[in-house]
């Protein structure tokens, strides 16, 4: 193993401890020397590497440019440029994307692109905010260049059109100055659709000089394996798999007991599609949350060439779907009947073996149990306040061991270790989804724990 791929190795088993999150992804990508980055880049199936900049990085500064490589994957950045200008927009990505890497307790590089004004804001809206700085500046230049002198003539000599360079939001167009190196290796926008993809032509030699640290990383646009630009359907089928990918690493990252903070829940709602109903959406990722399990039978064929076996995914058996039910007094009939539509939309879907409808307000006080291929209906037993500890002890006590667990409440309740002074708790290994119409649940004692998704 050389040098490089030694450092790349050291940054990868750091993260496992340091940056479960993070980790998830960097041991799912495939990592490619390419030099047609000159630090490294991604384009969501893999991570690519120059070899001279690696050598020249130290341990801690490769751990935090693949999470920043990562990051830009858990993002979506790959499938979301939409034809903006190429540099810009790879310079939005990392401010969009940085701050959340520092709250992650990663060492963030001396001069790395970082706006904590731009805290919480997708690429989509710091990107308006950075061509109107770079017209402002281009503007300031200009009047600079009047000062010393110059002539309306030679102004328009050098600009005939009058015209910045600029494009709007959605660019088209772009001068090819940036924060960020994405010039140097992927070209600027390509309107036939390729444009943020790495070019044929680049050069193959490693760096000429060193790259200021507001340049390490870069993002390009996810292409089939023919190179060919994604589809709609392709980037609609993408952005499903990603979701679950981020779930499942925000699990293994709140599991190792870390999940410091609300970064985790950022990037978890920064995957969500706006315009997505939330019960698509919780089908899209209960299919790979319920009804994938890791086996060693058929091991993961992309890493067995480095010497690693690590497990593939059976579809089968798809195992046990808990749904629990806040049966409170604001609870409505009409409201639970289109839910229970929806869940029945789900189970056909996901195809769990056995579905268990845990009802709860105080106490949990009824049960229903499901075979696969029976008639599904949610029912109100009967009707009381709100508590949620009742339910997950239940699950333990009874040794139910779901491959997920969705609560219907309206938020209004609180969960945890010291959430109640008459009820325990047993906190869920199982993955999560508060599925809430109004507020997300209050917790007490623990960290958080779950994805909310909205019911509206």
């Amino acid at each position: 193993m050389s040098l490089a791929e030694t450092k790349i190795e050291k940054a990868r088993v750091r993260m496992v401890y340091s940056q479960p999150f993070f980790s998830c992804f960097a041991h799912r990508l495939l990592f490619i020397e390419d030099n047609r980055t000159q630090t490294m880049a991604t384009d969501g199936k893999a991570i690519y590497w120059n070899r001279a900049w690696v050598e020249e990085r130290t341990i801690q500064e490769l751990e935090f440019v693949i999470a920043h490589e990562c990051a830009h994957c858990a993002w979506g950045h790959h499938i979301r440029r939409k034809g903006r200008v190429v540099s810009t927009w790879n310079e939005a990505c990392d401010y969009a994307i940085n701050v959340t890497l520092k709250k992650a307790g990663l060492t963030f590089p001396e001069g790395g692109l970082i706006n904590l004004e731009w805290d919480k804001l997708s690429a989509e809206q710091i990107f308006p905010k950075l061509k109107a700085e770079q017209k402002d500046q281009e503007q300031d230049d200009q009047q600079g260049e009047q000062g010393d002198g110059q002539s309306n003539n030679d102004q328009q000599i050098n600009n005939p059109s009058g015209d910045s360079g600029e494009s709007d939001d959605d660019g088209s167009e772009d001068s090819g100055e940036s924060g960020t190196d994405s010039s140097s290796s992927q070209g600027e926008d390509d309107s036939q659709g390729g444009g943020n993809s790495p070019s044929e032509s680049s050069s193959n030699e490693g760096p000429a000089k060193p790259v200021p640290a507001k340049q390490w990383g870069e993002v390009w646009d996810a292409t089939n394996d023919d190179g060919s630009q994604l589809s709609e359907a392709e980037k609609q089928d993408a952005e499903r798999q990603l979701a679950s990918q981020v779930f499942q690493a925000a699990q293994a990252e709140k599991k190792a007991g870390q999940g410091k903070g609300d970064w985790v829940n950022e990037i978890l709602n920064s995957n969500r599609g706006a315009d997505e109903p939330w019960y698509e959406y919780l089908k899209d990722a209960l299919v790979d949350t319920v009804s994938s399990e890791q086996t060693y039978n058929r091991p993961d064929r992309r890493f067995l060439g480095r010497g690693q076996i690590l497990p593939s995914y059976d579809k089968n058996p798809n195992g046990t779907l808990a749904i629990a039910v806040d049966v409170s007094y604001s609870l409505l009939e009409e409201e639970l009947k289109v839910i229970s539509g929806h869940v029945e939309d789900i189970i056909d879907t996901v195809q769990p073996e056995k579905i268990i409808v845990i009802y709860c307000h105080e106490i949990v006080c009824a049960v229903d149990e499901f075979d696969l291929g029976d008639d599904f209906k949610l029912r109100i037993p009967e009707k009381g306040g709100t508590e949620f500890n009742p339910v997950f002890n239940y699950i333990h006590d009874n040794c139910l061991d779901p491959t997920a667990l969705i609560y219907f409440t309206d938020g209004y309740g609180y969960v945890g270790p010291t959430a109640s002074s008459y009820l325990k708790f047993e906190e869920p290994d199982y993955p999560v989804f508060w599925a809430t119409n109004h507020i997300s649940p209050t917790f007490y004692g623990c960290e958080e724990f779950g994805e909310v998704i909205e019911v509206s």
